[in-house]
């Protein structure tokens, strides 16, 4: 089990799909939580437990949000990964006849 990290912009939806191996059974849970950043929701996608939806928080700076995937077989083994995900604030322009001061 390996993600891989990203980056997205911010206010976006975006996905997490993760799988396990069992080489003498099967994987009978899978269980996504955030482990840090600010708090989203996690919506699963389809009744599938190893994929997942967000919607990317609001953010002024960049900002990583971190998660975790754990998957337990059906003889009570368990194995973890986590990903990376950085999100960017989107650029935002000055109305015109606008000024910046400081």
């Amino acid at each position: 089990m390996r993600a891989a990290d990203r980056a997205v912009a911010e206010k976006t939806e975006s996905r997490l799909s993760g799988s396990g191996k069992d080489v003498d059974g099967r994987i009978a849970v899978y269980v996504w939580e955030q482990i840090g950043g600010p708090a989203v929701e996690l919506i699963p996608i389809d009744r599938n437990p190893a994929r997942v939806a967000y919607i990317t928080p609001d953010v002024s700076t960049v900002t990583t949000l971190v998660f975790q995937l754990t998957v337990t077989d059906d003889k009570g083994a368990t194995g973890s990964d986590s990903v990376s995900v950085t999100i960017y604030p989107t650029v935002r322009s000055l109305a015109h006849g606008s000024a910046l001061t400081q």
